[in-house]
C-alpha cells in the first residue's frame, strides 16, 4: 500500500450549485402564496376578534335594554298606583269635608249676631 495516496474528490460542477440553490429556495409563486395565506389567516383572526367584540357589546346592550324595560314597567305600575291613591285621597277629603261644611253652616246659623242680643 502506498503511504500517501491522493484521493481524488470530484469538484462541484456548475450544475450542482443551481440544483442546491433551487432545492433550498422558494419560487416567487410559493412566496406569494405563503404571504397570501398568512395575510388571510391574520385577517380571519382579526375579523373573528371584531365579531366577538361586537357580539359581546350587543349582548350587553340587550341586557341593558331588558333592564330598562323592566324599570319602565315598574315605574308605570308605580305611577298607576299613585294616580289611584290620589283619586282615592281626593274622594276621602271631599267626603270628610262634607260634614264639616254642614257643621260650620249649622254653627253660623245658630250663632246669634252680636248686635241682636
Amino acid at each position: 500500500m502506498a503511504k500517501h495516496q491522493k484521493l481524488s474528490i470530484p469538484g462541484p460542477t456548475s450544475h450542482q450549485p443551481v440544483q442546491a440553490q433551487n432545492s433550498l429556495s422558494l419560487s416567487d409563486e410559493q412566496i406569494r402564496a405563503s404571504l397570501l395565506s398568512a395575510v388571510e389567516d391574520k385577517m380571519k383572526r382579526r375579523l373573528r376578534d371584531i365579531f366577538s367584540q361586537a357580539q359581546a357589546e350587543m349582548e350587553a346592550l340587550n341586557r341593558t335594554q331588558d333592564d330598562l324595560q323592566k324599570g319602565k314597567t315598574t315605574l308605570d305600575e308605580m305611577m298607576s298606583k299613585l294616580e289611584r291613591e290620589q283619586v282615592k285621597n281626593k274622594i276621602t277629603i271631599y267626603i270628610q269635608s262634607l260634614p264639616t261644611a254642614r257643621f260650620s253652616t249649622y254653627l253660623l246659623l245658630k250663632t246669634p249676631e252680636k248686635g241682636s242680643a
